[in-house]
């Protein structure tokens, strides 16, 4: 089975630039190419990973991939889920402040959210609720990521039943590279909501991309395709773990699911023409790098230096 080369290197040399996209415009789809002048900058650097499955700034593809998908999980959580009832109070303000942060206004957002105690009240349930809606902001913003990890870690001392917590929690590890952090977090949240196919899928990708355990990635990402059949991003993930751990035809099947959900989904077909090409099919190798040469020229161009 081929081994991965570890994607440290390419987060650290990388990681500002790709979070500095997304931190001065609106949030990108998850599945949207990188920006033209990512791919510029891009473009000379060495295949990663496995030279023969990946292409060449495919570390660059999945990170922006998730962080586009990471900040609309930040957006989509609601910092009142699960408020005890002595805090049901703070309802309309953490209504209002997480209104404000999904506008993206970060200073009137983290403005109210320390309304929730007034003049030298210590209350601690409170401001955990204010730490939490104050780490999401921060987890946004890459020069703010270790003050997110505090308040989110804050957070989850009060409030230790709230899946969404945690897994936010174990995203910002990701983006710092703190990846046994991020798994420990990932696991408690999929631990307090077994069914949650985001969690699953989450967890799988830390499994693949930071700790690099391809099969229990597999086996998470499995979870998350069960309870989310038509998950396209699950479905491309497992698709590219069975392409890591030798499963080709397995990869291929899930790679034509994948295209029939999206057909001009050019990393699909990347990864859908190397395993007919470690299989021996060259004739379907051949329509792959016909259909990158179309929608892709890139990609089709460096597919057919693989051939």
């Amino acid at each position: 089975m081929p081994r991965r080369r570890a994607l440290a290197f390419w987060f650290m040399l990388f990681l500002s630039v790709v979070c500095a996209q997304f931190a001065t415009a609106p949030t990108r789809a998850a599945n949207t190419h990188y920006p033209t002048r990512l791919t510029a900058i891009t473009r000379n650097v060495d295949p990663p990973a496995a030279e023969d499955i990946a292409f060449s700034n495919y570390n660059i593809h999945f990170l922006l991939r998730a962080l586009g998908m990471a900040f609309m999980f930040y957006d989509s959580i609601d910092t009142k889920t699960s408020l005890p009832s002595d805090l049901r109070g703070l309802r309309p303000i953490l209504e209002a402040a997480d209104k404000l942060r999904r506008e993206g206004k970060d200073d009137k957002a983290i403005a109210t959210y320390r309304t929730v105690t007034s003049g030298m009240e210590i209350n601690m349930p409170k401001l955990a609720r204010s730490y939490f809606g104050q780490g999401l902001i921060c987890a946004k913003i890459p020069e703010q990521r270790k003050k997110a990890t505090e308040f989110l870690r804050h957070a989850v001392y009060y409030i230790t039943d709230n899946s969404d917590l945690h897994l936010a929690l174990a995203l910002n590890y990701c983006f710092q590279l703190e990846w046994n952090n991020a798994l420990m977090s990932a696991r408690r949240a999929v631990l307090l909501k077994p069914d949650d196919a985001n969690a699953r899928y989450w967890l799988g990708w830390i499994y693949f991309h930071g700790v690099q355990d391809n099969a229990a990635a597999m086996s998470h990402l499995q979870e998350a395709l069960r309870l989310k059949p038509a998950d396209e991003e699950a479905l491309h993930e497992l698709a590219v773990v069975s392409v890591y751990r030798g499963q080709y035809a397995n990869a291929v099947t899930l790679l034509q699911r994948v295209i029939r959900l999206r057909p001009d989904y050019a990393e699909a077909y990347w990864f859908l023409g190397i395993a007919y090409l470690k299989m021996g099919d060259r004739p379907q190798s051949q329509q792959v790098l016909r259909t990158l040469q179309r929608i892709d020229k890139d990609l089709g161009r460096e597919f057919a230096a693989r051939m």
